[in-house]
């Protein structure tokens, strides 16, 4: 059951759209809430930090994107990279638990043992109690090992997540536990860079273990999603070219980002995000909203 930071269970007769009660607002910037918040998970205390719009304090349905730091990344500052509190979202940062190497999120061999997949199941319960989600509108993203962690929430929670957003993903065998041949197809789009020293774009061996190339991983995911013909290839700017694979079964759709000589980094951040050369000329943060936008839950129903 979950809990809020004062220990206070939330109250179950509060409804989806019923503006919720509980955890202590941290800060206010114009229309939007930074609160934080602790649920337990087996026992285990987890915390989050979320950016509530007003809208999700009404009974309008507002989109949900679960939002996953990089290993070691405090969930704060990876808010701040990204920029994605500006979107008309209610966004969760949830914040990883400590493995051998830092704070690392399930699918890396470097994680804990916890149960990130069952953290993110009960995050949107939380959350769709106390604001009013749009269950038709969960998404999720993340950077690095985070971007691991949305894509193996593809794999692991499709009747809950719409699409998944990776970004500079490392695709460790375990990010892909739960997908078969007849899974649900899920919207993927993915972002990165050629010039990735962290998360080779070729793939590689990190503490032990094989991470998939990202082509070989995106073009799983095409035929996962029986998408009928592509890649088609766009030049999109100087540095960065589109891949899109159309025609997919369920209104899916994989699209994949490739940024020329780009670092570990966050495409478009006004800040710092990562080692490695950084780009401008497009948003990950616009551009995966963009996609999120055309894709609904209900789409492959």
């Amino acid at each position: 059951m979950a809990t809020t930071l004062s220990g206070v269970v939330a109250h179950a007769e509060t409804s989806a759209c019923t503006p919720g009660v509980g955890s202590t607002a941290v800060a206010a910037l114009g229309s939007t809430d930074w609160i934080a918040g602790r649920i337990r998970i087996d026992g285990t205390p987890r915390d989050y930090v979320a950016s509530v719009p007003a809208a999700a304090r009404t009974r309008r349905p507002t989109p949900l994107i679960l939002a996953f730091h990089g290993r070691n990344l405090p969930d704060v500052v990876f808010a701040a990279i990204t920029g994605l509190s500006t979107l008309p979202a209610l966004v969760v940062y949830p914040q990883a638990a400590v493995g051998p190497l830092g704070t690392a999120w399930e699918g890396a061999p470097y994680a804990s043992r916890v149960d990130d997949v069952h953290f993110a199941a009960d995050l949107i319960d939380e959350m769709s109690r106390r604001f009013c989600v749009d269950p038709d509108r969960v998404y999720a993203t993340g950077l690095s090992n985070g971007g691991g962690m949305a894509a193996l929430l593809a794999c692991a929670l499709p009747d809950r997540i719409a699409a998944v957003a990776p970004v500079a993903g490392a695709y460790y065998e375990n990010t892909e536990r739960g997908c078969t041949d007849h899974s649900p197809e899920v919207p993927i789009v993915e972002f990165h860079g050629t010039g990735d020293t962290t998360v080779a774009y070729s793939g590689g061996v990190e503490f032990g273990s094989r991470y998939t190339p990202v082509e070989s991983w995106v073009t799983r995911w095409a035929v996962r999603d029986r998408c009928g013909g592509g890649p088609i290839r766009t030049r999109v700017s100087p540095m960065v070219t589109e891949f899109d694979w159309p025609n997919c079964a369920h209104n899916a759709e994989v699209v994949h980002y490739v940024i020329d000589g780009g670092g570990h980094t966050w495409p478009g951040s006004s800040l710092p995000s990562g080692p490695g050369v950084e780009t401008t000329q497009v948003s990950a943060t616009a551009l995966m909203w963009s996609f999120f936008g055309r894709h609904r839950l209900s789409d492959r129903r």
